[in-house]
């Protein structure tokens, strides 16, 4: 009899257990039906303030709305990003000539703020968009815009130093006068993108393609160009000092009078670059294919050209003698059985004041 009570007992506490556990469970499932209600009411009254045609302020209240809306509902991120990227697009159309104007209006910059400062590890496959907008000026110091969708906008004189744009679309974008100072452009595109006059000062290019971009007067010391596609690219009067070009493709590069000194440029493709009075002293092209290359008047003290290709290129036998060449030169017709080049090449020594 005790032990049919003693069963019977557990029996009940394992029954009053799962009721209990189900009451617990009908409880928290109410609370998220309750909470997601609360986040999808707390999203439509943001983007009807966002709709607002009068009211700046108001459009400013929705996009704060937006903003909590992402920060409390991970989920509904990628929603978010969708929404504010539209509302850029809609309020900063490209214009059709270049207008300097005193600055983006206020929910403009709010709208650019929650995007680059959002956490990107919530974004799922959706990506910021900003497309063939006007954002000239803009802040973007530090901005998270990883992947994102920016070609043809015009982001004339914007900061967009620190900022993350690794494997971005900046296609036909003007980043003319823009600070690009230590940013990460890895694997971006920004083919035919206008980087004239930009401080791309320690920025990280590596494998972008800037093919056909304009790099005119552009500031790229330090920068990490290692495998990037510079191919018919304009660099003309651009600093590359000490810029890191490792197996990057300048084929038909132009690069008139554009300071390349210390830069390294092993295994390079620059093959029918246009190098007109560029300066290249100290710089390591050793392996470099310059092949048909136009060297006029350009300055190769100190360069290590050493198994570089300069068949069919125009040089003159003084660039040469002042630089460091070894018996693996391959030389322009012109020049490959002058005896004096033969002697340096051969001994593999250098000038006097290259130590």
């Amino acid at each position: 009899m005790e032990k049919t009570v003693a069963v019977l007992a557990s029996i009940g506490a394992v029954i009053l257990v799962g009721f209990t556990w189900k009451s617990i469970t009908q409880v928290n499932s109410s609370q998220a039906i309750d909470r997601e209600g609360h986040i999808t009411d707390r999203y439509m009254a943001a983007v009807e303030l966002l709709g607002n045609r009068d009211s700046e302020e108001v459009r400013l209240g929705g996009l704060y709305g937006l903003q909590r809306v992402m920060q409390d509902s991970p989920r509904d991120q990628p929603t978010v990003i969708n929404v504010v990227s539209t509302f850029i697009r809609a309020h900063s159309l490209k214009p059709k000539s270049k207008v300097k104007l005193r600055g983006l209006p206020s929910d403009i910059t709010a709208a650019l703020a929650i995007l680059g400062t959002r956490d990107g590890r919530h974004d799922g496959d959706v990506r910021v968009d900003l497309h063939d907008t006007d954002l000239q000026s803009a802040n973007l110091r530090g901005a998270v815009l990883t992947r994102a969708d920016v070609h043809n906008a015009f982001l004339f004189d914007a900061d967009l130093s620190d900022a993350d744009l690794a494997r971005a679309k900046l296609g036909g974008t003007d980043l003319s006068d823009a600070d690009v100072f230590r940013a990460r452009l890895g694997g971006a595109d920004l083919s035919d993108a206008n980087l004239s006059n930009a401080r791309l000062v320690r920025a990280d290019l590596s494998n972008a393609n800037l093919s056909r971009a304009r790099l005119g007067g552009a500031n790229l010391a330090e920068a990490g160009l290692r495998s990037a596609d510079l191919s018919s690219a304009s660099l003309s009067s651009a600093n590359l000092r000490s810029t890191d070009l490792s197996d990057a493709d300048l084929s038909r590069a132009k690069l008139f009078r554009t300071d390349l000194s210390v830069a390294k440029l092993g295994r390079a493709n620059l093959s029918d670059a246009k190098l007109f009075r560029a300066n290249l002293s100290w710089a390591d092209l050793a392996g470099t294919d310059l092949s048909r290359a136009d060297l006029t008047e350009a300055t190769l003290h100190c360069a290590d050209l050493r198994g570089a290709v300069l068949l069919g290129a125009v040089i003159e036998k003084d660039q040469l003698m002042s630089a460091g060449v070894s018996t693996g030169l391959a030389l322009p017709a012109s020049l490959a059985d002058d005896p004096e080049l033969k002697k340096r090449a051969a001994s593999q020594t250098w000038p006097d004041d290259c130590t």
